[in-house]
């Protein structure tokens, strides 16, 4: 199936590109295998991809491509842009329980999240790996102030494809 989508990623898109078309095609096939396939050591297919490449390179086909396939198999619910906060990846998991978030110039998120003070973006990455170590359980969502119980998300599929420029996405690391 992997192979197969990354031909006709290359043979559609404007700028092909063989690393990048087999990223979007892998994180396409993990997030259609989500909380349905398991390794016998109970891993999951919860994937955490980058794709670098120069502008013009081809990294935005890819992404289309999957939001193409997934709208045609129903599960266009299944697709996000980009997060802002842990919260709002929890709460997209609590109301779709296997998503692929497809985030261009990730490296954007990565300076918010070193550069600020502000706990939603150190929630960011402590959601990630919660989620990430959460696939084969169920994840406890956080409870709200005045609200009835919160709930869970039962084997939280969380696949998430970045891209970004090579040296924006190095300046954006940190210690």
């Amino acid at each position: 199936f992997i192979s197969e989508v990354m031909d006709h990623c290359l043979d559609c898109a404007p700028y092909p590109n063989v690393v990048l078309a087999f990223c979007g095609a892998l994180s396409l096939q993990a997030v259609l295998a989500g909380r349905r396939v398991r390794d016998p050591g109970d891993n999951r297919t919860n994937l955490y991809l980058l794709g670098l490449a120069h502008s013009s390179a081809g990294k935005d086909f890819p992404r289309k491509l999957n939001k193409q396939v997934l709208r045609e198999v129903g599960m266009a619910e299944c697709v996000g842009e980009t997060f802002a906060s842990g919260e709002g990846i929890q709460d997209s998991l609590f109301m779709t329980e296997s998503m692929v978030f497809q985030t261009d110039e990730i490296d954007t998120l990565l300076q918010s999240i070193n550069k600020s003070r502000d706990a939603r973006h150190e929630q960011i990455m402590s959601t990630l790996r919660t989620m990430y170590s959460s696939a084969n359980s169920v994840y406890p969502m956080r409870r709200k102030a005045g609200k009835e119980a919160a709930g869970v998300i039962n084997q939280p599929n969380l696949v998430i494809f970045g891209t970004a420029i090579p040296n924006h996405y190095y300046a954006a690391l940190s210690e």
